[in-house]
């Protein structure tokens, strides 16, 4: 072996680890199996005029959270899905359990949620997406 591939190998296999470190301590693994025809159970945390552009995807699934820290605006989203939203959806909407922060959401229905879609301002998307992909819980973000 020469130098030059020498210095390769070693340059290779000294990052091997900082890529199983990063990626074992970062995200969950989740088996929850969906069989064909079931309906994902999704959280929708954010509940402002852009959730309006979302709230026909959502409810074609099943909703399982919502979560707004104001309560005003849960009435308003309501109030929206009443107007444009089959019986069906409306009955989905209600169902949904409802809360004001996000880690209040996680701690009680952790287990209960196969993904999320957050609506919040950009400020506020890296949070509750990292604590959903180190819960194995897929995150749906409208903007990076």
């Amino acid at each position: 072996m020469n130098r030059r591939d020498f210095i390769k190998a070693t340059a290779f296999a000294g990052t091997l680890p900082l890529f199983h470190i990063g990626c074992a301590n970062f995200g969950l693994s989740r088996n929850r199996q969906i069989a064909k025809g079931d309906k994902i159970r999704v959280a929708l945390i954010g509940c402002g005029i852009q959730t309006r552009c979302m709230i026909d995807g959502v409810l074609c699934e099943n909703l399982a959270a919502i979560v707004d820290p104001d309560p005003a605006r849960f009435d308003v989203l309501e109030k929206y899905v009443a107007n444009t939203c089959s019986a069906a959806d409306r009955a989905n909407f209600a169902s949904a359990r409802r809360f004001a922060t996000y880690q209040d959401m996680f701690d009680a229905m952790g287990d209960e949620i196969d993904a999320i879609v957050v609506e919040t301002p950009n400020h506020q998307h890296v949070l509750p997406a990292v604590m959903a992909i180190r819960r194995g819980i897929h995150v749906y973000l409208d903007k990076p």
